[in-house]
């Protein structure tokens, strides 16, 4: 009974078996388990693998749910990589070289490939600021913002495209041009976008870049003119049109416009042309005021040369003067212009108020204005009065009663010197060369010996001419210089180069005419007569031709003899060069010193014309 039952679980087990590899094929096993029938190695969810003859366990190295199979031999130390099949072969070498990059080609800077060893990439861009007004660009500007400040014109050179740092790819991220001057970026040899430089404009930027013989750039353009204008192509720039209004919205235009034709807004809104002048032609002439003439155009002509229309206010009367009110219109003043009367005297003549009425005064010469002589005493009178006959030439000035008055022939501005007429011999006193009259008083040759003389109005001279006491064995010159002062030294000293001087340099003989080679204009002020003598005996003196009156006039002594005993004060050079004058920038330029004379001696210029 016992056997019988062992027999039938037995059968039952079969049959159990047969039905689940039946359902289940895929998981069904019939026969011994894996690895001898033990149990899984390793951890749970490793790969299992037969070790020897048991289960052993491999950790996945990664977390996918596919095995990969392999084909071929695998080689220790070499890469894998996946065939058309979908299996792991070997690769037939080590993975990128030792340390895993077999091979990297960069841009910057360009042409570096086939690096080995560490390579670090940043993403990073490095940045060369540059404020000079000029700038070479380096090989090792590739891949940076490269920027540019300066006040004035910035010349940025760009080695020729293909040379060493500058291959193919080499690249500039960008140069920004921060002005405000005018930045221009000039390859050599090479172009830049097909022409020889490239300008960038305050505020502009570009991205520039090498083929490997040119380079090209893309340019970033900024606006135009100032805030808020409109912007139009100027050349490939940006430039900018002010608006003629404060609107926000640009009108389009449709269909052709004519010049001096009105425009109007159509349905689409666009301006379009009204197809003529804007309300008519205008009437008269050109520069005329318009005004309403039945329903056109009408034209006054303006009786001024203002550019402003005065408004009027209140009912203006006929033959009423108008004036202007405190709002600036024009009102109607009330009566006639300048009261009730008729112009007083003649024809032309000046008016005044006599006694309540209209007075005349005959106008003196040809002239259009007025004078006034306020500053006189007498009548105080605004408009100066002539008193007796005036004749062309003379000067005039004021009598008792402020009325211009002939003054007679002569010279004017009260300067009664005589020889102050054209043609004439002007006579003034200054120290010439020597330090006296004395006989014992000799000259230094190379010295330069100057005095000061005042011209109180415009003069021309074409001689000055002066006199020696004793005749030497050679020769002289004479110059004017100009005034100045040196503020250092508290001196007024002969300034720079001679306006004029001799061009003869007659002998050194008891009379002396020196000429020059155009005539001489000195205007009013202050000028230094100098002279150099070539020898230590002509000393100058006097008037050429006498030695009394003409220097007693000067001094205002008179007599015979002259003045004498009249302390006066030049000035002389250190030694010099005879014929060479001095150039003074200041008082102690050529050595100037101070010495006093005890006689006055002269000299004199005959005078061309008094302008």
């Amino acid at each position: 009974m016992r056997r019988f039952a062992s027999d039938l679980l037995a059968r039952a087990a079969l049959l159990l078996l047969i039905a689940a590899a039946i359902l289940w094929p895929a998981q069904a096993q019939i026969g011994p388990a894996p690895g001898g029938g033990g149990a899984p190695a390793g951890s749970s969810g490793q790969i299992q693998y037969n070790n020897s003859g048991a289960f052993g366990g491999r950790a996945p190295s990664g977390n996918g749910s596919t095995v990969v199979t392999t084909t071929g031999t695998l080689t220790s130390g070499d890469c894998v990589k996946i065939d058309a099949n979908g299996n792991m072969i070997d690769a037939g070498g080590a993975c990128g070289g030792a340390s895993g990059v077999s091979s990297l080609t960069t841009a910057c800077p360009a042409g570096l490939s086939g690096a080995t060893g560490a390579v670090t990439m940043t993403g990073s861009i490095p940045t060369n600021a540059q404020t000079g007004a000029s700038y070479t660009i380096q090989s090792s500007d590739c891949g940076k913002l490269l920027t540019i400040a300066n006040a004035g014109a910035v010349a940025v050179t760009l080695p020729q495209a293909g040379t060493s740092g500058f291959l193919t790819g080499f690249f500039l991220a960008s140069v920004q041009n921060l002005g405000p001057g005018v930045a221009t970026i000039a390859p050599t040899v090479s172009t830049i976008n097909g022409a020889a430089s490239l300008t960038l404009n305050a505020g502009q930027s570009a991205s520039v870049i090498s083929d490997g013989a040119n380079y090209f750039a893309q340019v970033t353009r900024v606006p135009g003119g100032s805030s808020g204008q409109v912007q139009y192509n100027n050349g490939g720039n940006f430039s900018g049109y002010a608006k003629s209004g404060n609107g926000t919205t640009i009108a389009s235009t449709s269909g052709s416009l004519t010049n001096n034709h009105c425009v109007s807004i159509d349905a689409s809104g666009n301006l379009v042309d009204s197809g003529a002048g804007c309300g008519g032609a205008p009437g008269g002439s050109s520069g005329q005021i318009q005004y309403n003439n039945s329903g056109s155009f009408g034209g006054y002509a303006k009786s001024g040369n203002g550019t402003t229309i005065a408004s009027t206010s209140g009912a203006l009367t006929n033959g009423d003067c108008i004036k202007i009110d405190a709002s600036g219109n024009l009102v109607d003043s009330g009566g006639a212009c300048g009261g009730s009367g008729s112009p007083g005297g003649s024809n032309g003549q000046i008016q005044y108020n006599n006694s309540g009425s209209f007075g005349g005064l005959p106008i003196v010469g040809s002239g259009s204005s007025v004078v006034e002589a306020n500053s006189v005493s007498g009548n105080s009178g605004k408009v100066a009065q002539s008193s007796g006959t005036l004749t062309g030439g003379d000067c005039a000035g004021f009598d008792a009663n402020a009325n211009l008055v002939d003054a007679g022939a002569g010279p004017c501005q009260g300067d009664n010197r005589p020889g102050l007429i054209a043609g004439s011999v002007a006579y003034y006193p200054l120290n010439p060369p020597g330090t006296g009259i004395a006989a014992s008083t000799t000259a230094v040759v190379g010295v330069t010996y100057c005095a000061p003389f005042v011209v109180n109005k415009t003069i021309t001279f074409d001689q000055m001419i002066a006199g020696a006491q004793t005749a030497g064995s050679s020769n002289a010159h004479a110059a004017v210089y100009a005034n100045a002062y040196d503020s250092s030294s508290h001196h007024y000293y002969p300034s720079g180069s001679p306006l004029a001087s001799d061009n003869n340099s007659p002998a050194n003989s008891t009379t002396m005419t020196f000429t020059f080679a155009s005539n001489v204009q000195l205007t009013p002020g202050t000028y230094w007569a100098c002279f150099q003598a070539n020898d230590t005996i002509g000393k100058v003196y006097a008037i050429a031709g006498t030695t009394t009156t003409p220097y007693s006039y000067i001094v205002g002594a008179g007599g015979a003899t002259g003045a004498s005993g009249l302390p006066t004060t030049g000035i002389k050079s250190s030694v010099g060069t005879f014929g060479a004058w001095p150039n003074s920038p200041n008082w102690t330029g050529n050595g100037w010193t101070e010495f006093s004379q005890a006689t006055l001696p002269a000299f004199a210029i005959r005078l061309v014309s008094t302008p």
